[in-house]
């Protein structure tokens, strides 16, 4: 069956460019059932034509496409997001799992967004992740920034600032967090640590990511740290200056 998908730009070329690279290469697999110029002509489109996809552009000048989701009542189609700056939001969206794709929309793009949409069927998670994207755009702070965590049975929403350190376990990666808690995530430690770019966080290891606020001491002899938690996790003899450069020894 094919996936029924909704085009929401305001720049004609840009519709259409992606109209027709669905329709040249993907005919088969997606079917581009409206275009449209607006979010309010994107809200009709979607209450009549019911998609199980919408790429949203997300700068448009009357209305941004965030706008939308203060309009429908409920999201029960995946959103991909189209945007001409590799900056705009690309933060909250990786926090928030969220797909999105840089302009212009390339081939291989629409190729990982049907895989994608093939492999899982809409779950209502949707629309709390995209709450989740709301209120990481609208926060004031850094530090009050949430990101979303899959684990073997759905996902975590965790608070950034309350993560102590994640700890590389094969292909996934532990997380211990300030209540105490050591959840066990389907992530490589590698993919959280370029998932979380924030100043507070340090790769101290290859096994090893810590939260700099939540240190306690540091022992040189051993080359360790002491977390808030009890734990101890050590610091490569390679990165031992870095380390103490960050935190301005």
């Amino acid at each position: 069956m094919k996936i029924k998908a909704i085009i929401v730009d305001d720049e004609q070329n840009a519709r259409q460019f992606l109209k027709g690279l669905c329709e040249r290469y993907f005919s088969d697999q997606i079917e581009i059932v409206e275009v449209c110029n607006s979010v309010q002509s994107a809200v009709v489109a979607i209450k009549q034509r019911e998609p199980q996809l919408v790429f949203l552009d997300i700068e448009m000048p009357n209305q941004n496409g965030f706008e939308l989701f203060n309009i429908l009542p409920q999201i029960n189609f995946e959103v991909v997001f189209t945007t001409a700056h590799d900056n705009f939001a690309i933060k909250a969206f990786k926090y928030s799992a969220l797909d999105y794709v840089l302009k212009p929309v390339g081939e291989e793009d629409i190729r990982k967004v049907i895989e994608k949409i093939n492999k899982k069927k809409y779950n209502g998670s949707q629309l709390n992740k995209i709450a989740l994207l709301m209120e990481n755009l609208n926060s004031s702070s850094a530090g009050t920034n949430k990101i979303v965590l899959s684990t073997t049975n759905g996902f975590d929403v965790v608070n950034l600032n309350s993560i102590i350190y994640c700890e590389a376990s094969g292909a996934y990666c532990n997380v211990a967090t300030l209540d105490r808690k050591k959840t066990l995530y389907t992530k490589s430690l590698k993919e959280i640590c370029d998932l979380i770019q924030d100043a507070s966080f340090f790769r101290t290891h290859r096994s090893f990511l810590i939260n700099k606020n939540f240190v306690k001491s540091y022992d040189r002899l051993l080359s360790q740290v002491l977390m808030v938690d009890g734990s101890k996790i050590p610091v490569a003899s390679r990165i031992k200056s870095v380390f103490l450069d960050a935190f301005q020894f």
